[in-house]
């Protein structure tokens, strides 16, 4: 055997001797190696801290783990109330309906910040809403209180009030042809300017000022002045 050939064998065993005695590189694969997490993946052979979660009571596609009613908000995150915009308690927040939950009643009023029995905690208006000059037409029964006797005397015990010329306009009847022209405002404030009535063939110049304070009752002082004559009189006005 010649040189050549022998040193041929020996360099090829020398080769397959390091191959087979030199292990094979292992492939790097990096990213989430845990389970449960939504990016896990079984060909990472390192975990480079980018695993991901879902949110609590969500899987990882976003939908509910849990959800009853199928209306997309988890049973950990419905909120229960009444869903009727027009109800008193409506709540804006709330995702399931509570049967028979919504009132109705309790925020009914007169929603009108103008009208005299303008209800601030109204949500819903219920067609009541009424002027100050428009409660003080009717008949009132009347307790007189005054300074002097004279006038006193003279006094009904129930007076009418209708509609002036203008709004805001009264007329207080007094009984005998007897009329006091008064103003209302839509505080319900009253003012009676001065003016002369007549009182069996002689003349009395009246005066005063008042309240409408709500709706079945108003007081109203007036003051009847002449050469004679100077009394105070407090009407207390009500229901008939």
């Amino acid at each position: 055997m010649t040189k050549n050939r022998l040193f041929q064998i020996f360099g090829f065993l020398i080769i397959s001797s390091l191959i087979t005695s030199t292990p094979a590189c292992k492939k790097i694969v990096l990213g989430c190696m845990d389970p449960v997490a939504c990016n896990y993946s079984d060909e990472v052979t390192e975990d480079n801290g980018s695993c991901t979660y879902p949110e609590e009571n969500f899987d990882c596609t976003g939908g509910c783990l849990n959800d009853q009613d199928g209306d997309g908000v988890c049973d950990e995150n419905e909120i229960l109330g009444c869903m009727d915009s027009l109800a008193c308690n409506f709540d804006p927040n709330a995702t399931d309906q509570i049967s028979n939950s919504c009132d109705y009643d309790s925020c009914l009023g007169c929603t009108d910040a103008n009208a005299f029995n303008y209800d601030s905690s109204a949500l819903i208006d219920d067609g009541s809403c009424q002027s100050a000059a428009s409660l003080m037409l009717n008949t009132w029964s009347v307790v007189a209180e005054c300074s002097g006797e004279f006038i006193g005397g003279l006094l009904p015990t129930e007076i009418t009030i209708t509609e002036g010329a203008n709004d805001g306009d009264l007329v207080l009847d007094l009984g005998t042809d007897i009329m006091i022209y008064g103003t209302i405002d839509i505080d319900g404030n009253i003012t009676i300017t001065n003016q002369d009535i007549g009182f069996d063939m002689f003349s009395i110049t009246v005066s005063g000022n008042g309240i409408l304070e709500s709706e079945t009752s108003a007081v109203i002082n007036v003051y009847f002045s002449s050469l004679l004559i100077n009394d105070d009189c407090v009407l207390t006005l009500g229901p008939r």
